[in-house]
This record gives structure tokens, C-alpha cells and sequence, in this order.
């Protein structure tokens, strides 16, 4: 059990509470073509869990200037699939008991509509707040602007994330991390950049913050 002392624990959703990678790939997939970008086969995916964002884009051949767009078209056809999604087992019964002592919420780069119809459809009721963010470049000053709305300084807080962007951001400004290695992200490449926490299982998550 960690020694610190955190009020509120902030998830990232995709790869993190939803079991989202194959969808994820299988939806870029059928847009590769459109911007000129290489395919991810199947036997692939091992492999590229195991590279930076910055590797990722250079190895599939994405056009730097296309990523909104292929954001944006990703992020509506999410929307359409969104049943298909299901929660990374074990995460729901976590969430239910990590909410009795924290305040839960979460953080995420897809569209917070998409993110609330997961939940309620898997009737996860244990989520104080969702916080679509659309930047780019990191979720270092959306986590700020969190802070500053709830009024919590940088010790109360732990985030909970699958990928190395997710670290950089979190250390950027002094906030905890822990990185689950069920997501996008491999253990190999997360443990590169050396989060507060490194977990392999749900369940490990609740050993850490309540036993």
C-alpha cells in the first residue's frame, strides 16, 4: 500500500477503464488508406505498443499536418461504435471500491458524450466528473486546470494512465502516476520513462490505494 495520502484519483479513459485497443486500431485501420498511412496488421500490435507516439507516427507514415482530422473522423466513428466496447475486466468492481474513499474522476482525449455512454451503459455510477480534453500536445494544463477548479494541490492527486504521454504530462507538473500496462502502452516502454507507479492488474490498483 503507497504511503501517500490522495483525496482524488484521476483515470485516463481509453485503454485504461475501456478495453479500447483493438477497436482503436481496427478504426484506423479503415482510415489509413484515406491519409496515405500505412495499415497496422495484427500481428503488429505487440510490436507497436512498444514505441513512442513520435516512432508510432513515423513508422505508420502518418502525414504530421493530417493528425487532427484523423482525430476528429476517429473520434466520431468511436462515437458509432461505442457498444462495442467493454470495460478492462476487473476495472468496474475497482472503480466501485476505490470510490468510497477517493474522489474519482476522469481525464481523456475522447469525447466526453462517448465516455458517459460507456459508463452508463455498464452502470459505473462511481465517477464524480469527465473531462474531455482535445489537445495534442499533452494533458499537463488540463490537470491544472483541474486542480484549480476542485482546489486541490499536486499531493492529493493521483493519475492513473496506459501511456507515456500521460508520465511526461503528470511530471511535467509534479502529479503522481500510475501507468497500467493493459493498455496502449507495453510495460517495456513505460517503465523507459519511470512513473510514481507501475501496475499490471486491476486489482493491483486496490491493493496500492486501500489495503
Amino acid at each position: 500500500m503507497t504511503q501517500k495520502t490522495y483525496s482524488t484519483i484521476i483515470f485516463d479513459f481509453d485503454g485504461t477503464i475501456a478495453d479500447s485497443l483493438h477497436l482503436m486500431v481496427d478504426i484506423y485501420n479503415k482510415m489509413a488508406h484515406r491519409f496515405h498511412a500505412h495499415p497496422i496488421g495484427a500481428t503488429q500490435v505487440k510490436h507497436f505498443r512498444s514505441l513512442t507516439p513520435v516512432q508510432l507516427i513515423h513508422e505508420l507514415r502518418i502525414p504530421v499536418i493530417m493528425i487532427p482530422e484523423i482525430l476528429f473522423i476517429g473520434k466520431r466513428i468511436m462515437k458509432k461504435r461505442m457498444n462495442e466496447l467493454k470495460p478492462i475486466k476487473g476495472i468496474e468492481q475497482v472503480i466501485e471500491k476505490l470510490s468510497k474513499k477517493y474522489t474519482l474522476g476522469i481525464l481523456t482525449s475522447n469525447n466526453g458524450e462517448n465516455v458517459e455512454d460507456f459508463l452508463n451503459s455498464h452502470s459505473i455510477k462511481n465517477i464524480a466528473w469527465i473531462h474531455s480534453e482535445t489537445s495534442l500536445f499533452g494533458k499537463d494544463k488540463a490537470l491544472q486546470k483541474r486542480l484549480k477548479k476542485d482546489s486541490l494541490t499536486k499531493e492529493e492527486v493521483l493519475y492513473v494512465g496506459d501511456e507515456t504521454r500521460d508520465v511526461d504530462s503528470c511530471k511535467k507538473i509534479g502529479i503522481d502516476v500510475a501507468s497500467v500496462t493493459w493498455g496502449l502502452n507495453s510495460r517495456v516502454l513505460l517503465e523507459t520513462v519511470h512513473p510514481t507507479y507501475l501496475v499490471d492488474f486491476p486489482d493491483e490498483l486496490e491493493n496500492l490505494l486501500l489495503k
